[in-house]
C-alpha cells in the first residue's frame, strides 16, 4: 500500500510585523500564513506538500521565501510580489496579556485567478487578518469548482 500525498494551500498574509514587547524589546518578523505553512509542512512531512498563497512586498519577497527554504515539502510560487503590496503590523504589547494593533500596509486580495493552478489541492486553509485578503469571491469560487 502506497502512502497518500496530500496537497494543501494555505491562503492570507505574511505580514512583516514589528512587535514591542512590554519590556521593551523590539522584534521584527513575518507572521500569519508562515506560522500556518511551517506547521503544515513539519506535520505532512513527506506525505504532503504545502502551498502558501500570498502577496507580499517586493522587499519582503526574497526574506519570506528564505523562510521556507529549508522546507523540502514547500512549494513557493504563490508568494507574489507583482503589485509591490503587502501587510505591514505594528503590536505594542502595553503588558503580557494587552496590546495596541496597527496595520499599516496591506496585501492586493487573493483572487480566483490566483488558484487557477493548484485547483487540485485536498485543502485550502485560510487564514487572513481581514475579510479583504480572501474575499467572498474567492471563496465561493473555490466551492464552484469543488462542485464540478
Amino acid at each position: 500500500m502506497s502512502n497518500p500525498k496530500f496537497k494543501i494551500a494555505v491562503l492570507g498574509p505574511i505580514p512583516k510585523d514589528h512587535i514591542t514587547t512590554h519590556t521593551g524589546e523590539v522584534i521584527e518578523k513575518y507572521g500569519c500564513v508562515s506560522h500556518t505553512t511551517i506547521a503544515l509542512s513539519q506535520l505532512l512531512g513527506e506525505y504532503g506538500t504545502v502551498i502558501p498563497v500570498t502577496h507580499v512586498r517586493k522587499a519582503d519577497e526574497g526574506p519570506v521565501k528564505d523562510i521556507f527554504k529549508p522546507y523540502d515539502n514547500i512549494q513557493l510560487d504563490h508568494i507574489t510580489s507583482d503589485l509591490d503590496q503587502g501587510d505591514v503590523v505594528s503590536l505594542k504589547f502595553l503588558d503580557e496579556n494587552n496590546r495596541k494593533e496597527k496595520q499599516t500596509g496591506f496585501m492586493n486580495p487573493i483572487v480566483p485567478e490566483d488558484l487557477s493552478d493548484i485547483l487540485d489541492c485536498d485543502a485550502y486553509i485560510c487564514v487572513p487578518i481581514t475579510d479583504y485578503e480572501v474575499p467572498i469571491l474567492t471563496l465561493q469560487y473555490m466551492k464552484l469548482i469543488d462542485e464540478i
